[in-house]
């Protein structure tokens, strides 16, 4: 070949069109020279002359299938990219989401611990939440958190809460720490429609 011989020819194959299987038929006897050829050309297999046909053929079925891989290979890494960058996309539209119903979350937590009548929550039987009104109230300071309803409640309180779950809604007067008004109470029911939550709402007389 003019201006070049094969190697530098396999070279620039290799720079223009990575994927192709460079394959070099010579009479090069030299060890060197091979070696050479193969570090500096990339190639992928060396056959002296005269060749074996059986051999030739077997590189060549090998260079097809080598050939085979690496595009889909290439595929694969495309495709891969692609997921990804949907996986991305998606990620962070949900750290958004999830982001905003933390905000969501954090003022209706604010709105419910500054409401002017006293609110108490309880699921599964526990105490998991009460507001800065029924704490002030009933003057439990905090304590009936995390405890179970029929240990941290009144006894009143705690046959009412039987009523609500038996009734769905209920309401009656009460005296809570010397203060009388109306209590009233909610079930909030699961998928299963077994109660799961109730939550009680105390009314001072002294406020309505």
């Amino acid at each position: 070949m003019p201006n070049m011989d094969g190697v530098e020819f396999l070279k620039k194959v290799r720079t223009l069109w990575p994927e192709t299987v460079r394959i070099v038929l010579s009479e090069i006897a030299d060890t060197a020279a091979i070696v050479s050829a193969i570090n500096e050309g990339q190639i992928d297999s060396f056959i002296p002359k005269p060749w074996n046909n059986d051999d030739l053929k077997i590189t060549i079925t090998d260079a097809i299938e080598r050939y085979y891989l690496f595009n889909k290979k290439s595929e694969l890494t495309s495709e891969l990219v692609k997921v990804n960058t949907e996986l991305r996309k998606l990620l962070v539209e949900k750290s958004e989401l999830l982001e905003w119903e933390g905000k969501k979350l954090e003022i209706s937590q604010t709105i419910l611990f500054s409401l002017p009548v006293a609110v108490l929550g309880i699921s599964e039987d526990i105490v998991i939440q009460c507001n800065k009104a029924w704490a002030k109230d009933t003057d439990d300071r905090w304590f009936a958190l995390e405890k179970s309803a029929e240990n941290a409640l009144p006894a009143d309180i705690v046959e009412f809460l039987q009523e609500v779950k038996v009734s769905g809604t209920s309401k009656k007067r009460i005296t809570m720490n010397g203060v009388t008004g109306h209590i009233f109470g909610s079930v909030i029911r699961g998928e299963d429609k077994d109660p799961k939550s109730i939550t009680l709402v105390f009314i001072r007389g002294d406020v309505i």
